[in-house]
Formats: C-alpha cells, structure tokens, sequence
C-alpha cells in the first residue's frame, strides 16, 4: 500500500501538516508562493505505507492505496 493525494481535495498549503509529519519524507511539494505551495505528490519510492499522513492531512486529501 502506498499514500496517493488527490489533487481536487488537496489545498497545497506551504505548511502542510502530512508532509511535515511523513516519518519518511515521501510527500514532496514543489515550490509555490508564501500563501500557495506548488503541486503536491508522494514519492513512491519513499512511501512504506504507514498512514500517518492519511490522518493529518485535514482535507481527507490522502488515501492509502494497493500497487501493483
């Protein structure tokens, strides 16, 4: 299982609580504005899975899912 963030409920804030909390890194962001962050994704190769993210993030914005 790996973290994906859908974009439609993501609010790409600068400070993004669920990427500062990933134990390992693997939410990234580009770089944005001082009120609006850039484009949000998971690093797949970083992603073990954990869920912490999925209950931080206060949009519902990230969901664990299967891979293939």
């Amino acid at each position: 299982m790996k973290a994906q963030i859908n974009q439609q409920r993501c609010d790409r804030a600068p400070a993004c609580v669920a990427r500062r909390m990933c134990p390992t890194g693997a939410i990234m962001q580009e770089k944005g504005s001082l009120f609006q962050g850039g484009k949000v994704w998971v690093d797949e190769d970083k992603c073990v899975g954990c869920g912490i993210c999925t209950r931080y993030c206060p949009h519902g914005a990230i969901e664990l899912k299967k891979t293939s």
